[in-house]
């Protein structure tokens, strides 16, 4: 099935599009037409900006964050995405099984991602208090730790945003097995029991997946 483009949020600062197909395949037709892939922290921001009611914060879609799922350890959240990097081999992956991180060039990716990543040590995060979470911190922070305090009250206020909708953010994982594994994280659409971080959902190769991208050059967006 060929690539279909969702125009979403246009120019005005930042530009924001969806690509729906196969992962590998929308992730190449994206970036092809001059976006790069959209982080955690962009994605809160924009369903702030646009509303509860838009089609960002309606729609769940795939980001460049990864669960690393690890053998006898907590699970880590990663900014530097091991699926993003080996896109086509992910998605192979995950018509069978779970995209195992064991040949030598896949460890290099795993080990270079845990470098910038933070441990999954809760299911659910209470939404008043996300500027006091590590993980929600480091999740929806706009400045990636280079501001700490600013990243805290981004956090703060994608949690007010969702304080009315549900209490507490879950984060939903798969099981560990006995070698480690990478699980693109899925942003899910806002609902009562539906505002996740998903780590559950490993059908990267489906005809329906999203792939939201972003182009801060809007000017250059436009113009095309």
């Amino acid at each position: 099935m060929a690539v279909r483009r969702i125009e979403d949020i246009k120019p005005a600062g930042i530009a924001s599009d969806v690509w729906v197909g196969s992962y590998d395949e929308a992730k190449q037709e994206m970036e092809r037409c001059g976006f790069r892939e959209i982080d955690l922290a962009v994605n809160a921001k924009l369903r702030r900006e646009q509303g509860k009611g838009a089609y960002v914060s309606k729609n769940g879609n795939w980001t460049s964050a990864d669960f690393l799922i690890l053998p006898g350890k907590n699970p880590r959240l990663t900014r530097s995405s091991v699926i993003s990097a080996f896109a086509k081999q992910a998605t192979e992956a995950s018509r069978t099984g779970e995209f195992y991180l064991d040949t030598s060039e896949l460890k290099e990716a795993y080990e270079k991602a845990l470098e910038d990543s933070v441990e999954i040590d809760a299911t659910r995060i209470n939404t008043h208090r996300f500027n006091k979470s590590k993980i929600a911190t480091y999740a929806f922070g706009t400045t990636c730790g280079e501001n700490i305090e600013q990243d805290k009250e981004d956090a703060r206020l994608y949690g007010e945003f969702l304080s009315d909708i549900i209490s507490e953010m879950p984060i939903i994982l798969p099981n560990s097995e006995s070698k480690p594994f990478a699980r693109k994280v899925w942003f899910r659409w806002l609902g009562v029991s539906w505002s996740a971080l998903g780590g559950d959902h490993g059908d990267l190769y489906g005809d329906d997946s999203r792939v939201r991208g972003v182009c801060e050059n809007a000017e250059g967006v436009a113009k095309k």
